[in-house]
């Protein structure tokens, strides 16, 4: 089983490999919990991409996939990813990015970088039915905001909210091989329970069990503990 393709413009071909954002690090090569990690506009440095627009569709999207108080955070300006200067015109320019800890699908790679699989912000996503097409159900399509606090633990955004974004770009979107683990190829991967779970095919090979990470297969032992998973489903 593989993650379904959505019947709209996407910037993909077909996807080569999974892998997971991982905490990045400070100027003093100390690690600290993820926060947000930038993608690039093509294979080169670690440099943040163009800023794309946020159409009304996507926004109303957007909002139908988040809970009212998260959507509202999410959307205010320097808080996640509202965060270029804004041209004041009523245009809502966005930054390619993602908190660590977060799954993707990716289509290219290079020795350095790899290219993620992403919605094309001009897409229209009226063919997406928000209780499927959400981070619960396809989590390398919208990840999920987290945070860091002052004692360097790993949480929910704002006032503890599950939030959501989908993976979006003005162009085709690259990451950093350097804030990325890349899961093995040639594995039938799927998610479920929100991100909890990874499977390749019927064999589970990551858990996540009373607030532990569990790896039920001792042949796949990628592991991450700065995640905090969705309690449930939304909507």
């Amino acid at each position: 089983m593989s993650i379904k393709k959505i019947s709209i413009r996407i910037i993909e071909e077909p996807i080569i490999g999974y892998g997971v954002t991982l905490p990045v690090y400070d100027d003093f090569h100390l690690p600290f919990p993820p926060t947000t990690v930038v993608f690039q506009d093509n294979a080169q440095g670690k440099e943040k991409t163009t800023p794309y627009i946020l159409s009304e569709r996507w926004r109303n999207y957007i909002q139908q996939i988040n809970p009212p108080d998260s959507y509202q955070w999410m959307m205010n300006l320097g808080n996640m990813v509202i965060n270029p200067p804004q041209p004041g015109d009523g245009t809502i320019l966005c930054q390619s990015i993602m908190s660590g800890a977060n799954y993707f699908a990716y289509n290219a790679k290079t020795t350095t970088h790899v290219r993620v699989v992403c919605f094309d912000h001009m897409s229209d996503p009226s063919n997406l039915i928000s209780t499927i097409d959400r981070h619960w159900d396809n989590p390398v399509r919208f990840w999920k905001a987290s945070a860091a606090n002052i004692n360097g633990q790993v949480i929910n955004v704002g006032q503890g909210y599950d939030a959501y974004w989908p993976l979006m770009g003005h162009t085709p979107v690259w990451i950093h091989r350097d804030f990325v683990k890349l899961f093995p190829e040639g594995r039938n991967y799927h998610f479920a329970n929100g991100a909890k779970e990874i499977w390749d095919g019927s064999q589970k090979l990551r858990g996540y069990e009373n607030g532990q990470v569990v790896l039920p297969d001792p042949t796949w032992q990628i592991n991450f503990t700065t995640f905090v998973p969705a309690q449930e489903a939304y909507p």
